[in-house]
């Protein structure tokens, strides 16, 4: 984006990706830094599988909206979001829900609510049933609790299935529908 010539900013809280981003990228240095707050106006905000894990959603928003234009986007990108639909494993066993990962795990339509409330509506959505993410839960589903450590589906090890065991897990995982989806919201901000 950057090279197209976008004016564009990047904030991140961890230390080591703003310090990998410099050095790959040392002309744009000024453009990124290690905070949890915007501090320059912006037309566009865009998230990736970050909603789910903050402590508190709303000063996130307070943020944004103190510093977004009147016509601005907010694109929360890559988060679970409750399947409408049945599903056939138990949130024990979905990434989603493991060991306090994601502080919470919304419906669609609460975060229609809830930017709503806030002064957005709904641009755009869409959702998914992530494939890599349904192996990690068919892992712990059959047992293979370390996963939730690992977190990574296509590693061998111990503890960790043997090949003709992960062929039944790819299987039950392409069977499976599970409690939460991945996806995305675009919201525009109403003036």
């Amino acid at each position: 984006m950057l090279d197209a010539g976008v004016d564009a900013y990047g904030i991140d809280i961890s230390e080591a990706n703003v310090a990998d981003f410099v050095n790959k990228h040392p002309q744009y240095a000024d453009r990124v830094s290690c905070s949890t707050k915007i501090d320059k106006p912006v037309d566009i905000v865009y998230t990736s599988a970050l909603f789910e894990h903050l402590d508190n959603p709303q000063e996130f928003i307070d943020n944004i909206n103190a510093l977004i234009s009147d016509r601005g986007i907010v694109v929360l990108d890559n988060i679970p979001l409750a399947n409408d639909n049945s599903h056939n494993i138990s949130p024990d066993s979905d990434i989603s829900f493991w060991n306090g990962i994601h502080k919470a795990v919304y419906t669609k339509q609460a975060i229609f609510d809830y930017a709503a409330r806030n002064g957005y509506e709904s641009f755009a959505s869409g959702d998914f049933d992530h494939f890599t993410y349904k192996v990690l839960s068919a892992h712990k589903y059959y047992g293979y609790s370390v996963i939730e450590d690992i977190r990574h589906p296509f590693m061998s090890g111990e503890r960790l299935p043997t090949i003709w065991s992960f062929v039944k897990i790819c299987r039950l995982a392409v069977r499976m529908n599970s409690p939460a989806l991945w996806g995305f919201v675009v919201l525009k901000k109403t003036v």
